[in-house]
């Protein structure tokens, strides 16, 4: 099925320069990278979610000041504070 595509001169050059690496035509080089773009995507979304990708990993690191969340405005605004009295 014929597909028009406008490509900036950049993307242009590339693609010709791919087509004569790869011994192809721009246009198998295109269907190519549409595969294995879709192929990529398809895998992104059977990998899940973040937090699903990190979830074995919260909570699994001990150590450091307990309270390092907490009042945390107080201390920016103290930083800040220090920033303009400099």
């Amino acid at each position: 099925m014929p597909t028009s595509v406008r490509l900036d001169i950049k993307t242009e050059r590339t693609l010709e320069r791919l087509a004569r690496k790869m011994d192809a035509s721009k246009s198998a080089v295109l269907r190519e990278a549409v595969d294995a773009l879709a192929r990529q995507s398809l895998q992104a979304d059977k990998a899940g979610s973040l937090f699903e990708r990190v979830q074995d990993l919260i909570g699994c690191v001990s150590g450091g000041a307990a309270n390092l969340s907490t009042r945390t405005g107080a201390g920016f605004r103290r930083v800040l504070a220090q920033k303009g009295n400099r």
